[in-house]
């Protein structure tokens, strides 16, 4: 089930999923609880069991869906998760006015790519040591990628 997060009550949930999908680039509880104080942010949560497997947070910026995370616990993924939570951010961006999706994902996270890929967004350019250089994928750049919603 997606539900759409509008207070702190999930936090500890999301965080737990940060560390567990992005190691030392992971948003600390300060930067997840600012998420909710921001009019811009929203955040989209994949709950099964009464636990939090997925979560998208965007913020919309004049007419612009900026996707900021896509996690998906490592047990949960390849069902369709993520796709869910980028389809139902698309309609809540839609409903705020955004014509543009746009998100970058580093060039060696192929797995994201082929998803962002298959939602229809498409690479149309790359940000130079846009992350810092990690064990998980050894680069430091980012495609920059685009769809019109």
């Amino acid at each position: 089930m997606i539900v759409k997060l509008n207070s702190t009550e999930y936090v500890d949930s999301l965080l737990h999923l940060e560390n567990l999908c992005f190691d030392s680039e992971a948003w600390n509880k300060r930067a997840l609880k600012e998420l909710f104080e921001s009019t811009l942010a929203h955040v989209f949560a994949y709950i099964e069991k009464e636990m939090v497997v997925g979560y998208l947070s965007f913020f919309a910026i004049a007419d612009e869906m900026q996707i900021a995370t896509v996690a998906v616990h490592p047990d949960f993924r390849r069902k369709g998760i993520a796709s869910s939570l980028i389809e139902s951010a698309e309609v809540c961006a839609k409903q705020n006015g955004c014509t543009i999706g746009e998100l970058e994902v580093n060039v060696n996270n192929h797995k994201a790519v082929a998803l962002y890929q298959k939602m229809g967004y498409k690479a149309v350019g790359v940000r130079k040591n846009f992350y810092p250089k990690d064990k998980t994928f050894g680069s430091k750049d980012g495609y920059t990628m685009i769809k019109q919603l």
